[in-house]
């Protein structure tokens, strides 16, 4: 009897000690995103942004990019128009741009163009600047495609901007140039469709991204424009309508956070 519980023991002991020699500890590897995220210099799929310098050509949008897969994103901007800087220093009153611009403007009524003794198309002579609104839309590709939205990177954005003004209107068929107090409203609708190439830098939570771009816009629009009639010297008002194309560039530095 004593040898068998001897041997039992003993079986008991070996066994034992086998089942703990042969457990095995194993830790979890983490994926290269997963390593990324730590670091915080990419694998993160949003990046929420502004322009700080876009108020200079009358814009205030925020922007949305979202990660589709490795080399794939789209990033969608919404916001505010306002005043025009830049536009208010081409189009300044005297000499120059200004009066190209409205000899190229054509009457919504009599179908022809004159010398217009006119407001300054931005900002002169009681023009204002009203709220107006832009929106685009970019699908991009990235070149670094371990890296997300980290790197160089190619996009073709199409952009819709609506600039709306108000003016002074002017007493018609009188020899003195008067305002009546009275305002008309104003506007610009501008298409943009462009391709777009720029880099995307990651930081701890930050994004710094450097954009240009060439492509093709469209305006649209109308402006309150009047006339010295030549043969009677007495004003005359009426519309002036922009329909114009023309290449477009663009050049942009935007800042946001990435989660």
């Amino acid at each position: 009897m004593r040898k068998i519980i001897s041997l039992i023991l003993l079986l008991s002991i070996v066994n034992s000690t086998f089942c703990q020699e042969t457990v095995v500890f194993s830790t979890k590897s983490s994926s290269p995103k997963e390593k990324k995220k730590r670091n915080g210099t990419s694998g993160y799929d949003n990046v929420v942004k502004i322009a700080p310098l876009s108020f200079i050509i009358g814009k205030i949008p925020v922007y949305y990019e979202r990660r589709i897969n490795d080399f794939i994103s789209v990033q969608a901007g919404l916001g505010l128009t306002s005043k025009h800087y830049f536009n208010d220093i081409l189009y300044s009153d005297g000499e120059g741009p200004k009066d190209n611009f409205f000899k190229s403007l054509k009457w919504n009524d009599a179908n022809t163009t004159e010398n217009f003794a006119d407001n300054s198309p931005y900002g002169g002579d009681g023009r204002k600047y009203n709220l107006g609104y832009t929106f685009s839309v970019e699908p991009r590709v990235y070149f670094d495609t371990d890296e997300g939205l980290d790197g160089f990177f190619l996009g073709i954005g199409y952009t819709k901007s609506r600039f709306n003004y108000s003016s002074k209107a002017v007493a018609n068929n009188v020899s003195t140039l008067t305002y009546t107090g009275a305002t008309v409203k104003e506007f610009d609708n501008l298409s943009t469709l462009m391709v777009s190439f720029g880099s995307q830098i990651m930081y701890d939570h930050l994004s710094l991204e450097y954009t240009g771009g060439v492509g093709l816009r469209s305006s649209k629009g109308e402006r309150y424009i009047y006339t010295s009639n030549g043969s009677t010297g007495k004003y005359a008002t009426g519309t002036g309508i922009v329909d114009k194309t023309g290449l477009a560039f663009d050049l942009t530095l935007r800042v946001g956070y990435h989660f």
